[in-house]
């Protein structure tokens, strides 16, 4: 096949560049026209690699000859380059990464010298890529080592550009763990953005929990208060992942960007732009959105109508409807206001958005213009599903104009409790009362309108010295996460125990009296006053996972196989525990625990499915699946095994942390009537690659707070 001509395509892309868009690339020299195609469709920063083993060939001699072209050819069109210092040199260390004093010094010279060359011309200088894992940091990965390297990295560049601007670690995923660790050794001291890959199966939508823990980590680590942004470093879908197309894929980027706009991640790097090889069949060379060729693939089309339609306009605010899967991001810009809507997961419905009366125009997240939607008196009633759609009143809509009119509050409100918060911007305000663990949860504030109509926007509230209280079938647990010593009073069932945990203890668990039940648990201070408080709970059996019937599920060709024993750690889940082992091929493959046939219908009103499970912080996905009176199937988001022994978990059923995907039966939008449980634990792995994991699994049960 022929190579397509940029310049040809060119005649036909708008000439438009979004200001947080980025791509990554795998060339120091861009076929002719081809820097131009990437600024027309909305890509303002390129990401390529700054090969250390290219660049020095020998000791303290540098040629960065070929990237004086590339930065020549993207700045000609006005991108940023963001250039990634990585990986090892065969001078150094015998080409692992940069572990030993010597060969951190030499990479440092080395960047070093990179900066100097290209200082106070807006270059990004990433420091490594994915050190969190094996394949990129040999011959393990080492936080320490890691930051060592940053940190003299970071400082060589300031000796000599001191206004260059510096970002990492570009984990792999957002590794919570491993940016920890870097986090208490300084990192952030060096950094002025912080870099993660929040690649994943699921949709695009559940990375707005990642941000939040990320956003409240790096607050709690960050010097003197400062504020550092989270970049989205790498980020893409391949068109051959399961269940995944090139539609798919380009719908994918869409709700991804969009979603990052709603998350206030200042820059976004989309991997990839071409294909990463000739195999149609090789998930790995099919995330671009060009082919290999260069032909246009759908999802070039779909980044080209964002920046069609986006250009000069600024995200401002998400404006809620009420629930967490769905969409309304504003935008505004001084020729006016667009609207991005839609809803996720696949579950069609409409909403009835408080705009004025007037007519919208309307297109789609592929740039057709729809017929235009009319809003009525009771305002604009719009059609939702998986798919955006871009709405631009015709003319002024004055509901509209008050709502770009209104200070968008911050993504993320962190606050030392117990205290009174008081929300407040220039047309509303609200106050919330907050406890030790009142955190991960939202705050809003309401707009009202003319006709009793109101918007409403919302922060994300994280507590910064929290406390957990978890009450359990038997017991009540006190965990401190971080922070000072506390000495409290806990109120369970009517009785009272002095607890403490010094500055280096983190947990306590205390036994429940049987009766009375529903249990719940409150944390006093000295003088009596609130700390912290669980509703009242009351629990009842779903199952033992012995009694359950485990059947592999998925692609039929992909291998797997699970082992079931009674041999489980000690600990408080270990009465009546079985430990699964399970080993899954590359590919769509999965593992169902059935509940016996015989098992009574969901108690009405129950919240969660709970249990201790002992993990073996392998990532393994762990998810719940029931039925409606329909006979509809939902599947909540479930929950990743990020940590080792025993824990308490707990699987919404429905509320906004739930993320219900839904299929089959004759309902539609939320469960209807009696609920059965179809699957008690479904054991997916945490990628598309092969996967081996073990987790004990204590008794489950339904919970009802």
């Amino acid at each position: 096949m022929q190579p397509v001509s940029f310049l040809l395509l060119l005649l036909s892309a708008p000439a438009l560049c979004l200001p947080g868009l980025g791509v990554n690339i795998h060339t120091t020299a861009p076929a002719p026209g081809e820097a131009a195609l990437i600024r027309s469709a909305g890509f303002s920063t390129v990401r390529m690699d700054l090969h250390w083993h290219d660049t020095e060939t020998a000791p303290g001699v540098y040629d960065f000859s070929p990237y004086d072209r590339l930065v020549h050819a993207l700045e000609s069109q006005g991108i940023r380059p963001l250039l990634i210092l990585n990986y090892g040199h065969p001078a150094y260390d015998s080409g692992r990464a940069p572990g030993t004093p010597a060969a951190r010094a030499a990479f440092a010279r080395w960047a070093a010298a990179a900066a100097a060359r290209y200082k106070d011309r807006g270059i990004l200088w990433e420091i490594y890529n994915e050190p969190n894992l094996a394949h990129f940091w040999r011959p393990k990965p080492d936080a320490e080592a890691y930051a060592a390297l940053a940190e003299a990295t970071a400082t060589a560049i300031r000796a000599v550009a001191p206004r260059e601007t510096i970002i990492g670690p570009a984990s792999s995923g957002v590794d919570l763990a491993f940016l920890e660790e870097c986090f208490k050794l300084g990192l952030l001291n060096h950094l002025d953005a912080v870099t993660v890959h929040p690649y994943r199966l699921d949709e695009p939508e559940s990375v707005i929990g990642d941000y939040r823990r990320l956003r409240a980590l790096v607050a709690r680590y960050a010097p003197n208060g400062r504020e550092i942004p989270i970049f989205c470093g790498e980020w893409g879908y391949s068109a051959l992942w399961p269940g995944q197309n090139e539609r798919l894929q380009a719908l994918m980027l869409a709700r991804m960007f969009l979603v990052n706009a709603a998350a206030r991640i200042p820059l976004t790097i989309w991997y990839d732009w071409r294909n990463g090889g000739p195999d149609p069949a090789n998930p790995e060379n099919n995330y671009g959105l060009l082919s290999l060729q260069g032909a246009p693939k759908t999802a070039f089309q779909a980044a080209s109508t964002l920046a069609r339609e986006f250009q000069g306009y600024d995200f401002h605010m998400r404006l809620e409807t009420g629930r967490s899967d769905e969409f309304i991001l504003l935008f505004k810009s001084p020729r006016g206001v667009k609207l991005a809507a839609w809803s996720a997961p696949a579950r069609p419905r409409s909403v009835t958005l408080p705009v004025s009366e007037g007519a919208f125009r309307v297109v789609t997240w592929l740039g057709a213009e729809l017929p235009q939607a009319i809003a009525g008196p009771d305002g604009l009633t719009l059609p939702m599903n998986e798919e955006p759609v871009f709405l631009e009143p015709v003319g002024t809509n004055e509901n509209l104009t008050a709502a770009a009119s209104w200070d968008a509050l911050p993504h993320t409100v962190i606050v030392e409790a117990p205290a009174q918060l008081a929300l407040s911007t220039n047309l509303a305000s609200g106050a919330y009362t907050v406890l030790r663990n009142g955190g991960g949860r939202e705050v809003s504030l309401d707009l009202p309108l003319s006709g009793g109509k109101a918007w409403r926007q919302s922060a994300w509230l994280e507590v910064s010295n929290p406390l957990e209280i978890t009450v359990t079938p038997a017991l009540a647990q006190v965990s401190k996460p971080y922070g000072e010593a506390v000495e409290a009073v806990l109120e369970a069932n009517g009785a009272r125990t002095r607890i403490g945990l010094d500055s280096g203890a983190s947990m306590v668990r205390l036994p429940l009296p049987e009766n009375p039940r529903p249990a719940g648990a409150a944390l006093l201070d000295a003088n009596g006053g609130l700390i912290a408080r669980t509703p009242e709970t009351e629990f009842f059996p779903a199952g033992s996972p012995w009694a359950a019937q485990a059947v592999y599920d998925g692609e039929a060709a992909v291998p797997a196989a699970i082992g079931v024993s009674d041999s489980c750690p000690e600990g408080i889940g270990a009465a009546g525990c079985a430990t699964l082992s399970a080993e899954l091929g590359a590919g769509a493959k999965f593992v169902r625990l059935l509940p016996p046939q015989s098992s009574p219908p969901i108690p009405p009103g129950a919240v969660s499915l709970g249990g201790w499970i002992h993990g073996d912080g392998s990532g393994m996905i762990l998810r719940l699946r029931f039925r409606d009176a329909s006979g509809r199937t939902f599947q909540p988001a479930g929950a990743a095994v990020t940590w080792h022994g025993w824990r308490w978990i707990e699987m919404p059923i429905g509320g906004a942390s739930a993320r219900l995907v839904s299929w089959g039966g004759s309902g539609h939008g939320e469960p209807q009537g009696t609920l059965t449980a179809d699957t008690l634990l479904l054991i997916d792995k945490p990628g598309p690659e092969a996967f081996r994991g073990r987790i004990s699994i204590s008794r489950l049960y339904w919970v009802r707070r």
